[in-house]
């Protein structure tokens, strides 16, 4: 879900935790706790910013098929009346390290990869620009419900690939194209137009 009830992260480097104007300082490796109690209003948002520029966030108490996931950019974490929201704050190109490998097998080939990073970029500037989770204060989610993001953690072969294609989408009449695929097909595949109506 979207939801947390609590937030538990640390970073491979030191890093800091800003409200507003406040701001605490953390160690490589301290753990931060965030309850909804953290947040004295709807209002208030704690962000979590690395030292270094590279630096990754852990979120300890979340688990994914690779363990506990380590992200690039900055977590934004709101408190709401379901619990915690907690939106990854990262560059397009970033976020495309992390969706590759959840989405395919790193071994499956430099120019698999390649076409499958620029397919994947092609559908996320389609999801900006369709903008369905601004009530959430994101672009999208990180499952099967626009593209798996960070189930899987970054690999040699997927950041490569995302560099050799920077920047580089489809296009259909003039336009970035949906681009639509799927991880099972048991060997049959079909247009999207069969699968959703609309």
């Amino acid at each position: 879900g979207y939801f947390h009830e609590t937030v538990e992260v640390t970073a491979d480097c030191a890093y800091t935790v800003i409200c507003g104007e406040e701001k605490e300082e953390f160690q490589a490796g301290e753990v931060c706790r965030f309850t909804k109690r953290s947040f004295r209003e709807k209002s208030d948002r704690r962000v979590v910013v690395p030292e270094k520029e590279d630096g990754k966030i852990n979120f300890c108490n979340l688990k994914r098929s690779s363990g506990v996931p380590s992200y690039r950019g900055s977590l934004e974490i709101e408190g709401r009346d379901e619990g915690l929201l907690v939106v990854n704050e990262v560059t397009l190109e970033e976020y495309l390290y992390a969706v590759l490998p959840s989405e395919m097998p790193s071994d499956f080939g430099t120019e698999a990869l390649k076409a499958q990073a620029i397919c994947a970029r092609s559908y996320a500037y389609t999801e900006l620009l369709a903008n369905r989770y601004a009530g959430y204060g994101a672009h999208v989610d990180d499952s099967v419900a626009c593209q798996v993001y960070n189930n899987t953690g970054e690999t040699e072969a997927a950041v490569l690939a995302v560099k050799d294609t920077h920047g580089q989408v489809l296009y259909y009449e003039g336009e970035i194209a949906q681009c639509y695929y799927f991880s099972t097909s048991s060997g049959h595949t079909a247009s999207a137009a069969d699968v959703w109506e609309n």
